[in-house]
């Protein structure tokens, strides 16, 4: 059974029973020089994994095996609360969003698939880069599905490398009558990536090596936003004088934003992916 409530101004969120999973993975494919794409396989009829449309910034805590012995310790799910691995080994997740989800078909198995950045740093974005098919895995999740209002006609959408797969579901899952504008935040033209086609979308690429960033490119966005709906995801310090500057000198409400920090510089496999309320001591 799901329920629903206001997770912050703006959305709800609708909450999904939590299970843990162990899958496999089914196949790979490098969509650019930073980013990879995991397809996985397993047993969803055990552990049921809910995805909503119109819930872009679903994730799921992905689990890699020890590093040094190589063994997948997953915890279990005791209560609606994560629990200690039966084998009682250590284990390592960060946050990954939910490119999609497949359900079984006749012809084909459930699919869930992920996009994730390739970085040496902390065990699970290591164990990325080295990711090979036939490799388990456990995920828990998603816990729940944060929808998104749907009566704007305006949707400013920014995000860099780690938010990409959210900002793909925004461009397939907003309302289709609406009007995107889109920026891309990465660290070279290396980095793009081949997004979805919409009409009535305008895409920006911002690359990061050359100075540019999604603060600076949506605090200069020109018009008038009092009609439009913000959505920015990427490193939380550089993001929160952007919420600011959205809620002083734009005059946005809280309800027409929603600005949260996927990662934060200096710290390995952050499980952040957290609205930046919190997060600015001015708010």
């Amino acid at each position: 059974m799901t329920q629903q409530h206001r997770v912050h101004p703006g959305t709800t969120r609708v909450r999904h029973p939590l299970h843990a999973r162990t899958l496999t993975v089914h196949a790979i494919r490098r969509l650019s020089a930073s980013l990879i794409e995991l397809r996985l396989h397993g047993d969803f009829e055990a552990a049921p994994l809910v995805s909503v449309r119109g819930g872009m910034a679903e994730h799921v805590k992905l689990i890699v095996p020890d590093a040094q012995t190589g063994v997948l310790s997953v915890p279990r799910i005791v209560d609606e609360r994560i629990a200690a691995p039966l084998n009682g080994g250590a284990w390592s997740s960060r946050d990954y969003t939910v490119r999609a989800f497949h359900p079984a078909t006749a012809q084909a198995p459930a699919e869930l698939v992920l996009w994730g950045v390739e970085h040496p740093h902390g065990p699970v974005g290591a164990w990325v880069a080295r990711a090979t098919v036939g490799d388990t895995v456990g995920v828990l999740g998603p816990r729940g599905s944060e929808l998104f209002p749907e009566n704007y006609q305006h949707y400013l959408i920014g995000a860099d490398e780690t938010a990409l797969p959210a900002l793909a579901r925004w461009i397939e899952e907003a309302p289709a009558c609406a009007h995107l504008t889109v920026f891309a935040e990465v660290e070279s033209p290396a980095a793009r990536i081949e997004l979805p086609h919409r009409e009535n979308t305008t895409v920006t690429w911002l690359d990061r090596g050359a100075g540019e960033s999604l603060a600076a490119a949506i605090t200069a966005c020109p018009g008038d936003l009092s009609a439009s709906f913000v959505w920015v995801a990427g490193e939380a310090s550089a993001l929160i004088p952007l919420r600011r500057h959205l809620l002083g000198e734009r005059g946005l409400h809280r309800d027409q934003i929603d600005v949260s920090g996927y990662w934060k510089r200096g710290i390995a496999d952050l499980d952040h992916h957290a609205p930046l309320d919190a997060e600015d001591p001015q708010n």
